[in-house]
């Protein structure tokens, strides 16, 4: 009971956030990943500790306010702990930050059989496939919008030299650009409700 407690509560958390989420651009870094975190431990409390455990790090080397993409890494996750289970071990899942040369990095690993594994469903693919391209869609999108800079990248290990195991996701992007990019999506959330403002104003008419 107390672990369908947990589920709940925490499945419900999540979807409030995801809601209110899905209707910013950008978010606060700590927000970001307070929800990612909610996310991992919904996967946890489902698949349980010995098949699931996941870390997050580096989280202290970025600013709490920093504007984050909302939502970005939330089909990256999903990929990771669903499609990314291994067979013979528990799931790991490994989130890890970092802020170098003015540019905010994640790295979003797996133990997974890979990302282009055989083994893997053709469903499965096609929707691991139709998520990896919406991000890159979303990243260009807010390059040609804002100039972030950004720059998103899977990668299959056991493709790597030397192969391992499972996939690798990163997300880069310019922490100054960012910025900017947040203030002028508020001007325009500013303008775009006035402009909601007047068109509900009713009109004034002069009496007979």
């Amino acid at each position: 009971p107390t672990k369908a407690s947990n589920y709940n509560a925490t499945f419900t958390q999540l979807l409030r956030k995801t809601l209110y989420f899905s209707e910013h651009t950008f978010i606060p870094f700590d927000e970001e990943v307070n929800y990612n975190k909610h996310y991992m431990e919904l996967a946890r409390l489902r698949y349980g500790d010995d098949k699931f455990q996941y870390r997050i790090t580096g989280t202290e080397m970025i600013p709490d306010d920093l504007p984050f993409p909302a939502l970005f890494l939330q089909p990256i996750l999903e990929n990771a702990t669903i499609h990314g289970s291994p067979t013979d071990e528990a799931s790991m899942v490994h989130i890890a930050f970092r802020l170098e040369n003015e540019t905010v990095y994640c790295i979003i690993t797996d133990n997974g059989p890979g990302i282009n594994s055989k083994s893997a469903k053709t469903t499965d693919q096609k929707r691991k496939s139709m998520g990896i391209q919406m991000l890159r869609n979303k990243a260009a999108t807010l390059n040609q919008l804002f100039e972030l800079e950004m720059e998103f990248s899977t990668l299959d290990l056991s493709e790597s030299t030397p192969a391992g195991k499972g996939t690798q996701a990163s997300i880069s992007f310019n922490i100054h650009k960012v910025v900017k990019a947040q203030k002028r999506q508020e001007k325009i959330d500013e303008q775009s409700k006035s402009l909601r403002f007047y068109s509900k104003k009713p009109e004034m008419h002069e009496a007979d």
